[in-house]
């Protein structure tokens, strides 16, 4: 690590600006090394004698202009390569930015960030001599554009996988993919004419499907939920021309939605030549009860789109997620979709279809599974021991990656602020809702998967000092 040592005039230009430009011109001459690391926020505040949103805005400057970089988990670096880029006046900095970059940038000792997966469960090894072998074997082939609608063997792997794992039932030709779960939407959005149809959207529910559906201009009615997913009286009532689902782990309460449910859901489809979206985005993280079959494979996908992703199972960057078509939407892919090119690298396809077909997937997949079984029972071991139960509610603790914490007596807003006094990130929930009221018991999302069992426990213990 660098030292960063440079003297500060309070009445000169703001500190944080020379702070910046000190680094800047250090980095520029070579005093400082492309590619070394520099000094926590924390660290350089404490040497510096200054505060940590100084450092953290003349950090934020540095790095809009791409001079120094944040690694997750590690820490703020020189970039490797450097461009010729125009400097910032301080001008264009308004006092949003400001906020908005210091809330980025800040660092916590213990952050309960949801999507993000533990890293040190992925099997590497195995990852890069596979790849190895993958493009020893098709290098030439990567000179050629892929099958439109992916890999014919990956898609093949992939038909087993789904209908052993979660009862689908299809064809590989059945299989689009995509490059994430947005994606699938776009595209589907374009195959069901969502111009001409209501969305309905669980409420609260997922906002990255639902900016897909608002940026397109479609009609989105919000349906509450019951306490096993989607309220069927308010959805015969709206009656949508198509409903958006994420029913085995509801984002983001986690409920799972009851078999007698699933097939109202159908029924419900069937009548009204309806499409219901099926998003199955972390099914192989259930710790209790036995598994419950897709909406899709007990409708045998005639009124269902099933879509998933690889993004918690896999590695979330690698971007490999996938949608199964009724047969009736499949033909009208091929024709609106003829001349679009597959955005998923062949490589990766090939890649995770090797790994597919060993038995070291099935055991990545159990083993995943035991390690996060294990921390949410660390999570709800610590809430129980740490946290007054009578003043708050746990939801979604049967399954996913994450859970909700309802508190009495405090805002969501109280709840973050709280937390970050300790140097804990905890998670909003209200951009989950579109028609959010505002409740005076605040509840706030905590993701698990990237702690270890120990950081799980230590960080809602220190949430018990300022919550209760």
């Amino acid at each position: 690590m660098v030292e960063v040592t440079p003297f500060l005039l309070k009445d000169h230009s703001p500190l944080y600006v020379q702070l910046y430009e000190h680094i800047k011109n250090e980095i520029k001459e070579d005093v400082i090394p492309l590619g070394s690391k520099l000094p926590s926020i924390r660290a350089l505040s404490n040497h510096l004698n200054i505060s940590n949103n100084t450092v953290a805005l003349a950090y934020e400057l540095l790095r809009e202009e791409d001079y120094i970089e944040s690694k997750p988990r590690s820490g703020m670096y020189v970039k490797q390569e450097i461009d010729e880029i125009s400097c910032f006046t301080t001008e264009e900095i308004s006092k949003e930015n400001i906020e908005s970059s210091l809330q980025e940038i800040k660092e916590y000792q213990y952050d309960f960030h949801y999507g993000t997966v533990d890293s040190t469960l992925f099997p590497f090894k195995m990852f890069n001599r596979i790849a190895n072998d993958i493009y020893y074997q098709n290098q030439y082939e990567l000179f050629k554009y892929g099958h439109q609608q992916g890999e014919p063997g990956f898609r093949n792997e992939l038909h087993k996988y789904l209908c052993s794992s979660r009862g689908v039932k299809c064809q590989p030709e059945q299989i689009i993919v995509t490059s994430g779960t947005q994606q699938s939407l776009t595209m589907l959005s374009q195959l069901i004419n969502i111009w001409d149809r209501s969305v309905g959207f669980e409420e609260p529910g997922y906002n990255g499907a639902r900016i897909v559906f608002e940026n397109l201009k479609a009609e989105l009615i919000p349906i509450e939920l019951t306490k096993d997913g989607i309220c069927m009286e308010e959805l015969n009532k709206t009656n949508p021309g198509c409903l958006y689902v994420t029913p085995s782990h509801q984002f983001p309460n986690g409920y799972i939605m009851s078999m007698e449910k699933r097939h109202s859901l159908l029924q419900w489809a069937y009548d009204n030549d309806s499409w219901v979206i099926e998003d199955d985005y972390d099914s192989e993280f259930k710790y209790h009860g036995r598994p419950v079959q897709s909406i899709q494979g007990i409708g045998c996908g005639k009124n269902v789109i099933y879509l998933g992703t690889f993004s918690k199972s896999f590695l979330p960057s690698i971007r490999i997620s996938y949608m199964v078509l009724p047969y009736k939407l499949l033909q009208k892919y091929r024709q609106s979709f003829a001349l679009y090119e597959q955005t998923v690298p062949r490589i990766h396809q090939w890649i995770l279809e090797e790994f597919m077909k060993t038995d070291d997937w099935n055991k990545h997949i159990k083993r995943m599974r035991s390690i996060y079984r294990k921390k949410h029972i660390a999570i709800m071991t610590a809430i129980k021991e740490y946290l007054d139960t009578n003043k708050l509610k746990v939801l979604g603790k049967d399954s996913g990656l994450h859970l909700l914490i309802k508190f009495n007596g405090k805002t969501e807003e109280e709840l973050i602020e709280l937390a970050e006094q300790v140097s804990v990130k905890v998670y909003p929930t209200s951009q989950y809702w579109k028609n959010k009221q505002r409740d005076t018991n605040g509840t706030v999302l905590l993701g698990f998967g990237a702690l270890s069992e120990k950081q799980i426990k230590e960080g809602i213990k220190l949430l018990s000092k300022v919550w209760l």
